[in-house]
């Protein structure tokens, strides 16, 4: 039985490769998220119950297709700075931005922004946080950010190495007080 799941799960994986993460279901019941990269990952923590699908399928409904990179980017700040960022449009406009260029990792930093300020989905934030890491958007907030998720995700020892990190790239503003904890 197990095999029929990891078979499914591996077949699913190739044919997400270069789609944003996706969740799936295990025959036990847990959660598994399957990365772009064909990797995945037990849900750690319950989903978050902050972010409406329902507000976040209307949005991605309305997306104008067939624009480029700089309109979707653009067009997701213009929700951010009019809406904050539990802008459900926002999201979108951004996803849309990383489907373009995927390799720009100042995107899903500006994603991160909105799952872990807007919509206090830290789990998910955490993933774009890293997927900026990754994709060589190395700045210090963005270690501080992904600090901040760690803390609200119960992982001091992650925070605190990224904490630490924040520090080697300059980053002091410690807004949160990461330091204390």
């Amino acid at each position: 039985m197990k095999t029929t799941v990891f078979t499914f799960l591996f077949l699913f994986f190739n044919s997400v490769a270069f789609c944003q993460n996706q969740v799936a279901v295990t025959e036990s019941g847990k959660k598994v998220i399957l990365k772009p990269n064909g990797t995945w990952e037990y849900f750690t923590v319950e989903e978050c119950t902050n972010f409406d699908v329902s507000s976040y399928n209307a949005a991605k409904s309305k997306i104008v297709k067939g624009q480029d990179y700089t309109y979707y980017f653009n067009t997701a700040w213009q929700y951010v700075n009019n809406s904050g960022e539990n802008s459900y449009e926002a999201v979108v406009n951004f996803e849309q931005a990383i489907k373009i260029y995927p390799t720009n990792g100042g995107v899903y930093s500006d994603l991160g922004n909105c799952y872990r300020g807007g919509f206090k989905c830290f789990e998910k934030a955490k993933y774009y946080y890293s997927k900026a890491i990754e994709n060589g958007f190395s700045r210090g907030f963005v270690y501080y950010n992904r600090a901040i998720c760690n803390y609200e995700l119960d992982k001091l020892d992650e925070m605190k190495s990224d904490l630490e990190m924040s520090r080697e790239l300059g980053w002091y503003n410690d807004s949160y007080k990461l330091s204390e904890k």
